[in-house]
């Protein structure tokens, strides 16, 4: 529920910039990336790989290089393992899991369960289930994140359609 406008701070690296091609895009429904209405758009993980593979092959063809290196935040982690089940490893040369999960656990279980229930065509009970989806993320960080923060996640979470919260609530069950 997010974009990739979360990524700003590294995008504006002059370190990071001298040293890496970087690359960032958002998942089918979030941001500015396109937004089906159809659930259908979103209710395999295999979707989503095939747009990763999309944007690898892109990278890949215009830089000249023969690998990437992935970082998978959140919802981006099952992307990329699902992108992993039916692509392989050949063209990855690395991968970074940030936030996110290989496995199923019951911290896993209870963020999906309070994101499914932003799934709600009840706009207060869809943007409360967002916040507490968010906040069961980042309350527990040594340094919390402050309101305007966390308001901007949820003006980003906005964005993504109904369809997209279905289609992912059924994608990974």
């Amino acid at each position: 529920m997010q974009s990739r406008f979360v990524w700003f701070p590294q995008f504006t690296s002059k370190l990071l910039l001298q040293n890496l091609h970087l690359v960032r895009y958002d998942l089918r429904g979030n941001g500015d990336s396109e937004k089906p209405e159809d659930i259908e758009q979103y209710n395999r993980l295999e979707i989503f790989a095939d747009d990763l593979n999309a944007v690898i092959n892109t990278v890949l063809d215009r830089t000249r290089k023969k690998k990437v290196s992935l970082l998978g935040w959140s919802f981006g982690s099952i992307v990329t393992n699902a992108y992993y089940s039916k692509y392989g490893q050949e063209q990855v040369n690395s991968y970074i899991v940030v936030s996110g999960t290989i496995e199923q656990n019951s911290t896993t279980l209870k963020a999906a369960s309070i994101f499914a229930r932003a799934a709600n065509d009840n706009i207060d009970k869809s943007i409360t289930a967002r916040l507490e989806f968010i906040k069961s993320f980042t309350g527990k960080r040594s340094n919390p994140l402050n309101e305007e923060t966390i308001l901007l996640f949820l003006g980003a979470s906005a964005l993504s359609p109904i369809a997209y919260i279905r289609g992912i609530q059924d994608s990974c069950e």
